[in-house]
């Protein structure tokens, strides 16, 4: 199947690569969206079941109002056509409907990248940035999606809603679209693709399914249009095919059908646990035993010292299954990773990996290359043409997952003089952090513990004075089933004491040490009966009489 190979440059984290790309084809940011009088489709209601698919992220951004900001992440996943500025507009209009919630909304596509290279480049990328949401379309095979979606569903708690493929032709206006009449279809052919294999597949991986190409072709027939009047190109979508693009991917975020609501963050995946405290005992020491990949942390007041961090006995910044490696440089002139995917053998160090090409030959079909690790130092030499793995055994390489040589060809250009393939290796996490209060009333902080633990049983210990300024804590496990237990709070240890002395025909006593607010003192004559008992701070040197004989006492 022919994907969208059009080459064009990946908008990456940043809005500035996004004004360049729209300036290359002689486009106005804003301008180019907000032009014309595009009117949705009144009265357009999404599948119910795929929209219930989305409960957990739409219920996170419903609860959202002005005593209640949460942060929500969203990713843009795919191809050239997730690049197009429907993906703005989108973002646009969420924030509107949604005005308390707190966006971080990244487009990390790659043009020409189908499903079947996606399915690798998305564990460098999308999968450390552990999105609530991602909205992804991308051309490709049935094993390739199968493969992608079930990574990204392995490893991130976010809600996946993956698009149909909008129409390109007049035939796909009147297509079959009954998946009884297509069982016997070409699998090669769209109508397939759209009604048979890839609702197979996302139904099978829990994602959610926006018929985008529904809404594209009941948008022709309202409207009057033919397929070609909403595309700038063979493939993709001009000005109007934008506007329509954004209006069928928003009918499945916006406000409206509360089908699968849950709340947000007591859900199969996700998991709250409040923190107890007590104003007169300042908690100490806390340990949590979960089932998870992942751990949050909720403050709601301000402190000065830092909150130690442990799990399973070791400083996150130990644990090597934490570890990712990022997505490595672009190829000259094109948007693609010069490597598709980087992998290894031992345990990663958190370092600045540079690959240098020594050599390509003529055709740039082989090239030559050293690798050295900011903390590793040289790590051996090698080629393309074989599958590479260091001298440490901390980087592999596939020989598949070149594309140089493929990149150079395309622009007709040889290798530039010193030409480095960089990556970094990294960890989320944190050894330890200071609680602060939000900047303003309402907003969420959270404050990432651990993330990309492997799924199972774990314990996580947090240990400081500033414990007291942390609300909850949240545990996140891709796999459901969630579960979550503090089997242990230890309150802060005081050098509050008894004085004691016999005095004439009576025992008197007194307070001595640090005595925190609220703490006093309990006595008995039989261990059995305890009463409250303060001295008598008026008592000449502090000293003062119990009312009945005490032979035993006890703080509290």
């Amino acid at each position: 199947m022919n994907g969208a190979m059009f080459p064009r440059l990946r908008l990456g984290r940043s809005l500035v690569w996004f004004r360049w790309m729209l300036a290359a084809v002689g486009l106005c940011r804003m301008a180019w969206l907000e032009a014309g009088t595009f009117e949705p489709l009144a009265g357009y209601l999404p599948e119910t079941n795929q929209v219930a698919r989305l409960g957990r992220v739409r219920s996170l951004m419903a609860s959202a109002g002005p005593t209640n900001r949460p942060v929500v992440r969203v990713v843009f996943y795919g191809q050239s056509i997730t690049i197009y500025p429907w993906w703005l507009e989108v973002s646009q209009r969420l924030r509107e409907a949604y005005p308390y919630v707190q966006f971080e909304i990244h487009n990390l596509a790659i043009s020409g990248f189908q499903a079947v290279r996606l399915a690798y480049t998305c564990e460098h990328d999308v999968i450390p940035a552990q999105p609530d949401l991602i909205i992804l379309h991308a051309y490709g095979l049935e094993p390739d999606f199968q493969r992608l979606l079930t990574r990204l569903r392995q490893h991130t708690t976010a809600d996946v809603l993956v698009q149909r493929d909008h129409p390109l032709t007049a035939a796909e206006l009147v297509e079959v679209t009954d998946p009884a009449k297509l069982a016997t279809a070409d699998p090669s052919t769209w109508e397939y693709k759209n009604y048979v294999w890839l609702p197979r597949v996302v139904a099978a991986t829990g994602c959610a399914l926006a018929d985008v190409r529904g809404y594209w072709k009941e948008y022709c027939r309202v409207r009057g249009r033919k397929a070609s009047d909403l595309l700038a190109d063979p493939t993709h979508p001009n000005e109007e095919g934008n506007h329509v693009l954004a209006a069928s991917v928003l009918s499945y975020l916006l406000p409206g059908d509360p089908a699968g609501a849950v709340d947000p963050w007591n859900s199969e995946k996700v998991r709250e646990v409040p923190i107890q405290r007590e104003a007169e005992r300042p908690l100490q020491r806390l340990t949590l035993e979960f089932t998870g990949s992942r751990v949050d942390a909720i403050a709601d007041g301000d402190a000065a010292l830092p909150v130690q961090v442990w799990v399973d006995g070791r400083k996150p910044s130990a644990i090597p299954e934490i570890r990712y490696f990022g997505r490595t440089t672009t190829v000259p002139g094109r948007p693609w990773p010069a490597l598709t995917m980087v992998d290894s053998l031992a345990s990663r160090v958190p370092e600045q990996w540079t690959l240098r090409v020594l050599r390509m030959t003529p055709g740039n079909q082989f090239a030559e290359f050293e690798l050295y690790g900011s903390e590793t130092g040289f790590d051996g030499a090698g080629s393309n043409r074989t599958n590479f793995v260091s001298n440490s055994g901390r980087v592999m390489i596939i020989q598949s997952s070149w594309n140089l040589g493929l990149a150079l060809n395309a622009q007709g250009i040889g290798l530039p003089p010193d030409y480095r393939i960089e990556w970094r290796c990294a960890w989320t996490g944190t050894d330890a952090f200071v609680p602060r209060v939000p900047r303003e009333p309402g907003l969420e902080q959270p404050v990432t513990l651990v993330a990309g633990l492997p799924d199972g049983v774990h314990r996580l210990e947090l240990e400081g004075e500033s414990l007291d300024a942390m609300r909850a804590l949240r545990v996140f496990r891709p796999a459901g089933a969630v579960k979550a237990t503090v089997i242990e709070r230890v309150t802060l240890r005081t050098e509050a004491r008894i004085g004691w002395k016999f005095r004439g025909a009576e025992w008197q006593f007194r307070t001595e040490g640090t005595w925190p607010a609220g703490t006093g003192m309990e006595t008995s004559t039989n261990l059995l009966d305890w009463k409250a008992w303060v001295p008598d701070a008026a008592a000449v040197g502090g000293w003062s009489a119990a009312e009945e004989p005490v032979r035993y006492f006890r703080v509290r």
